[in-house]
């Protein structure tokens, strides 16, 4: 049994599964809490403040009680975007090493990149080398193999926080992603799959979920026009009447509609009419590639 922790920009997760011989994950736990480890982050203030690196450690430290009742070989723990640019994230590892025992990795934003690719295309069998969109926090990852089995990607230092905290109009935010991505590949075949907190929000709004549900989730096909119907749905309303909302969970009503924005500016630029969602990302993505490093 493995576990593996995220600290990302907007929630700091948990996974706890279990490895299969088919080489499958099958999952025990899985939590999510609302930190906002990256809340006030620029280039003015570029540093982790004190109240957003203990609404972390307190997520760490309830995670390490869960952790502890199951007989887990092995962590994993990893932060991202928001830690990265940090210039005070290396902070953390010294502070998690000492609380906790256990070792922060700062991942890169291509590592972040390979995980989410993993995690998502190891998770789904509707779409063969698909092009993957993990819009978090903090940061967008596009991520797809080439024709010779390449990773090509590109790290946006741009999410739905930054967004929000930040905001731009449409046509700025469509030049800075069409900048961006402008050498990826522009294969009109190729399917788009779609990871992290804004894809599987849109899905479970879809889906009028009050309770999240990962299996109805994982596949779930979103059309660009039913996703732009949940846009003016929800960009009229305050964050709180947000929540009465079946598939608004807190922690994201207000900044789910800015993660919206990113998501149609993508499917724009790369002339799609729909997405599929996959539940799986890089916590996935963490255990799948250890997988590939066991003894056959």
């Amino acid at each position: 049994m493995w576990a593996a922790m995220d600290i990302g920009t907007n929630s700091c997760r948990l996974l706890i599964a279990n490895p299969t011989r088919s080489g499958k994950l099958n999952t025990v736990v899985k939590l999510l809490r609302t930190t906002r480890i990256g809340q006030g982050l620029c280039p003015q203030e570029n540093f982790l403040r004190q109240e957003a690196m203990d609404r972390t450690l307190e997520a760490l430290r309830e995670y390490d009680s869960v952790i502890r009742k199951y007989p887990v070989a092995e962590i994993q723990l990893i932060a991202t975007q928001a830690v990265r640019e940090a210039e005070n994230g290396n902070s953390l590892v010294g502070v998690i090493k000492e609380r906790f025992g256990w070792e922060l990795q700062i991942v890169s934003g291509r590592r972040e990149a390979w995980l989410s690719y993993l995690g998502a295309s190891g998770g789904l069998t509707e779409a063969d080398n698909p092009l993957i969109v993990d819009i978090g926090g903090g940061s967008t990852e596009l991520i797809v193999m080439d024709r010779a089995n390449r990773l090509k990607a590109v790290s946006i230092p741009l999410g739905a926080l930054k967004l929000y905290e930040k905001p731009l109009a449409d046509k700025e935010l469509k030049r800075l992603f069409a900048d961006k991505i402008k050498d990826f590949p522009q294969d009109p075949g190729i399917r788009i799959v779609g990871v992290g907190g804004t894809c599987t929000s849109i899905a479970a709004i879809l889906l009028a979920l009050k309770v999240y549900d990962a299996q109805k989730v994982q596949g779930f096909t979103m059309s660009a026009d039913d996703i732009r119907n949940v846009y003016r749905k929800l960009i009229n309303l305050q964050p709180l009447e947000r929540l009465t909302i079946a598939g608004v969970y807190p922690g994201r009503e207000d900044i789910i509609t800015e993660g919206i924005r990113i998501l149609l500016t993508i499917l724009a630029i790369f002339r799609k009419k729909d997405i599929l969602v996959s539940d799986q990302d890089l916590l996935q993505g963490l255990m799948y590639e250890k997988m590939t490093d066991l003894p056959s």
